[in-house]
């Protein structure tokens, strides 16, 4: 008999993570849990090796005793995905959903043309709630390759945060899920189900590691074990808490400093303070850490627990919070944003053409057979036949002709459709903007690029020494004369000559800035004559 199984797979930064869900008498029930480990990753969430990566998620899928599955939905890491929330007029639709990619690849750091988007629209009060995630098309294809690579089909392409916080119990208020990976630890803070602003730290798990082999003067291995079974404690001893002076502790002061950041950005936007703090990934069940982030930030802290308990079956559940989101949405239990949904679309529609076409190739076929079995009765049915057979060449040729003239046209078309939008960028630099910008900027923050366009957001990216310059700046533009609505839309930590720094981006509006708007063409009205008496 066949089962009725749904695979989620996390492919972190250290470890492929697999859950296997089985439907059993209308229920889900867990049915495998696997993990296996993987090399080290690239830059941008890129795996470092289809091979390498199929080969471990086949080790997965077997450790989960589910190695005759023909098909998953897999999660890129958070640190290679860009995610953003927007608030549409209307009901949810296919022309909402694509309006709403377009807005929000308006300010990527990078070409959006080639880009893997997925977006998931929600019902809320007054229009739609639309989460979009964007990731560079090189690693959409190389996870895409991946999973092919270990013999599956892949359904759909996730986010490994948004998978892991869409499997938390409902919350009243705003809360932060921090996910702590091998070699990086994603911040999100979530608002009724939508993942209102986020942030990632280039320090996980190993980092800790080797944070606590340098403090205990051991080396990795043990101490990695060390911090298996005993936790903070190994480190900070009796003392609860540090002050900085260990490497473990410095280790900590960045995590904390990057969610109070994030709960500073987030009590600059005036709603509600943040409810609490839910901790997932392997590092998550770190002993101590979930007191020790209570004490410093006031906030309660615990671990995140799925409505599907997988604590009977894993020694470290929280590992497998992402696995366990893509799983539920291959089994359409959950919504969440799909990656590789457009191209999954576009090669269905394109397939269900070919077959039309071929359909229609023997239709075509079959009657010009038919046309000639009764064209051998007769001559004159003989001459008809070859009449019908020149009259479909034709037809043929000129579909042909006008195919191509067809082509041609869009090419023009594309052509002026470049030359209008070249033609929609300003003609001269707005000075008074650059100088409040260059004005503003305080000490320690450098403007490393602008983007001014009419009727379109000002860009401004640059680099700071720490992240609360990076805010602290979003703020004093938030107050300029010029400019209005001006948010921090990303900071990201970075590493410039072995020198620690915050690469960041600020969007915002520039007063007065608008699109000209276009001359109404002017109704033409024209009168109606009797010709009749003319001829």
């Amino acid at each position: 008999m066949r089962r009725n199984r749904s695979v989620g797979i996390d492919i972190g930064s250290g470890q492929v993570k697999v859950v296997v869900l089985e439907q059993r008498g209308g229920k889900l029930h867990l049915a495998g849990l696997g993990a296996a480990e993987l090399p080290t990753a690239g830059g941008n969430g890129t795996p470092p090796d289809p091979a390498a990566v199929a080969r471990a998620i086949r080790n997965a899928l077997g450790e989960a005793g589910a190695r005759g599955v023909s098909a998953a939905m897999c999660a890129l890491p958070r640190h290679g995905v860009a995610v953003r929330d927007l608030h549409l007029p209307g009901e949810p639709s296919e022309q909402l959903a694509q309006a709403a990619v377009l807005e929000a690849t308006r300010t990527l750091p990078f070409p959006a043309g080639d880009a893997g988007t997925g977006v998931c629209l929600r019902p809320a009060a007054e229009g739609t709630t639309a989460q979009v995630a964007v990731a560079r098309g090189e690693v959409v294809a190389a996870y895409r390759g991946a999973v092919q690579a270990a013999n599956l089909r892949l359904d759909g392409l996730g986010v490994s945060s948004l998978a892991a916080g869409a499997i938390a119990p409902a919350s009243e208020g705003a809360w932060v899920l921090v996910d702590i990976g091998a070699h990086a630890t994603a911040l999100d803070l979530f608002e009724d189900g939508v993942v209102r602003l986020g942030r990632t730290l280039l320090n996980g798990g190993e980092h800790l590691t080797r944070a606590m082999a340098a403090d205990l003067g051991c080396d990795e291995e043990s101490a990695e074990e060390c911090k298996r079974a005993q936790g903070l404690s190994a480190v900070l001893g009796s003392r609860g808490s540090g002050d900085g002076t260990t490497a473990t502790e410095a280790w900590l002061a960045q995590l904390v400093g990057g969610i109070r950041l994030l709960m500073s950005a987030r009590a600059a936007q005036g709603p509600s303070a943040i409810t609490g703090i839910r901790l997932a990934g392997g590092g998550g069940a770190l002993l101590g850490l979930a007191s020790y982030l209570e004490a410093r930030l006031g906030v309660p802290v615990t671990g995140l627990e799925p409505e599907l308990p997988l604590t009977a079956r894993a020694e470290n559940p929280l590992q497998y919070a992402a696995a366990l989101g893509m799983a539920l949405a291959h089994a359409r239990r959950l919504p969440l944003v799909d990656l590789v949904a457009a191209s999954t679309r576009k090669a269905k529609e394109a397939r269900r053409r070919r077959t039309q076409l071929g359909v229609m190739a023997a239709v075509l076929v079959v009657a010009l057979a038919w046309a000639g079995l009764w064209a051998q009765r007769t001559w004159k049915a003989r001459e008809e036949a070859a009449r019908h057979l020149a009259a479909l060449a034709d037809a043929a040729s000129k579909a042909s002709r006008e195919a191509d003239r067809l082509r041609g046209r869009q090419r023009a078309l594309l052509t002026e459709v470049r030359a209008l939008r070249s033609a929609l960028k300003p003609l001269h630099p707005w000075v008074d903007v650059l100088n409040e910008l260059a004005a503003l900027a305080p000490e320690g923050v450098w403007l490393t690029g602008v983007e001014l366009e009419r009727g379109k957001p000002l860009v401004v990216r640059g680099t700071a020494l720490k992240a609360e310059q990076a805010a602290d700046f979003a703020s004093v533009l938030a107050q300029s004369r010029l400019l209005e609505q001006a948010e921090l839309s990303y900071a990201n930590d970075a590493e410039i000559n072995q020198r620690r720094v915050v690469q960041f981006g600020i969007t915002a509006l520039v007063r007065g800035n608008m699109a000209e708007a276009r001359a109404s063409a002017t109704r033409r009205t024209t009168s109606g004559q009797n010709t009749e008496g003319a001829r």
